[in-house]
């Protein structure tokens, strides 16, 4: 009985894992589309004042900052995800 409730936590951790991830792939996806792309249509990569996260002004070396971070909490949320569902389906005897 045990085993079942752990399989089942470690399932709901790992759905909880992805929905994150796809959240932040998500968030990264309208970030590019809708600020970096339009940006190198136009031959330029002076994005810094498109991008205004809490008002805080990026110079134009920090202007894919934002990006980074959010791929990088996404990519750790999807190891996560794979960690866990690993862990609870795939497990070799």
């Amino acid at each position: 009985m045990k085993t079942i409730a752990v399989q089942f936590i470690r399932s709901l951790l790992g759905l909880f894992y992805f929905a994150l991830s796809a959240l932040f792939f998500y968030i990264d996806f309208i970030i590019i589309q809708h600020v970096i792309w339009p940006s190198w249509a136009e031959g330029s990569l002076q994005i810094s004042e498109k991008l205004r996260i809490f008002n805080y002004r990026f110079d134009d070396n920090l202007a894919y900052l934002p990006v980074a971070v959010y791929l990088i909490i996404a990519l750790s949320f999807l190891y996560l995800t794979i960690r866990v569902l690993r862990q609870t389906w795939f497990k070799k005897n």
